[in-house]
């Protein structure tokens, strides 16, 4: 009981991180308008294009140690989820995001929920599918 009582301070001190309350109530809604460069190609949904996009056209600010729901119209849960990492705002020397810097949390009909559980920023393009 000891051992359980520790626990139980300690997830609620925030020492033990998030895992004390579910990812969709600390998630940080990400409006539509927030990706303006948002768009549906083919029976994909992408947060923004390739590198080289326009100047108003940057990769989604991801930050470190955050959880962000997207909210995305493609009317049923993705099947494809794919998150490309950079530490530019153009998206110049991307890669595939994996392992922690891009934990899928939830996926819905209406929104995917992703978490940087990483303690360093990118930019991040969201493909969705």
């Amino acid at each position: 009981m000891k051992g359980t009582a520790w626990i139980v301070t300690l997830c609620l001190a925030g020492v033990l991180g998030y895992g004390c309350d579910s990812p969709r109530d600390l998630a940080e809604p990400v409006p539509s308008v927030a990706l303006p460069c948002a768009s549906m190609v083919g029976d994909s949904w992408e947060s923004v294009g390739w590198p080289p996009a326009p100047s108003t056209c940057d990769w989604f600010d991801y930050r470190r140690s955050t959880t962000f729901e997207f909210s995305h119209p493609l009317g049923a849960a993705p099947t494809i989820v794919i998150g490309y990492i950079a530490f530019e705002p153009d998206g110049s020397f991307s890669t595939v995001a994996s392992g922690d810097t891009f934990l899928i949390e939830e996926v819905t009909a209406d929104s995917i929920t992703v978490r940087n559980g990483t303690d360093q920023n990118f930019y991040l393009r969201l493909v969705l599918q």
